[in-house]
Formats: C-alpha cells, structure tokens, sequence
C-alpha cells in the first residue's frame, strides 16, 4: 500500500524550528491510501494527526498564528 498525505485537506496546526530541524503539526492530516498512486487512483481516506520533519532546514519570514 502507498500512502500520501493530501494537503489541500489537512489543517497545519503549527510550525516549530529547532537546530535546524523544523516541524509542521497536522491536526488532522487527511491520509489517502491506495495499492496504485495515492491522490490519482481509487483507495481510503482518512484524518489523523501527523507531523512533516524537515532535517538541515531554515525558517524566514514570520509565521502566522495558528490558533
């Protein structure tokens, strides 16, 4: 199975940074699963909470607030 997380439906809950790690918080994130191509091809969907990692990153600009 191959599953992808569909943006256009997931609520960013927050953004942190950390020694040059930053994370994006998902609450829920909507998860589409399917035996093909996740987002193209027929399968199951639903929500969760889900966080994004980005190692060796940076953060410019101000971030909205989220809450």
């Amino acid at each position: 199975m191959n599953t992808i997380i569909e943006l256009h439906d997931s609520t960013v809950a927050g953004i942190s940074e950390l020694d040059g790690t930053v994370v994006v918080y998902f609450q829920p994130a909507l998860l589409h699963k399917s035996e093909g191509r996740p987002g193209y091809d027929s399968g199951t969907c639903w929500g969760q909470d889900a966080r994004l990692v980005f190692a060796d990153a940076s953060v410019s600009g101000v971030f909205p607030d989220l809450a």
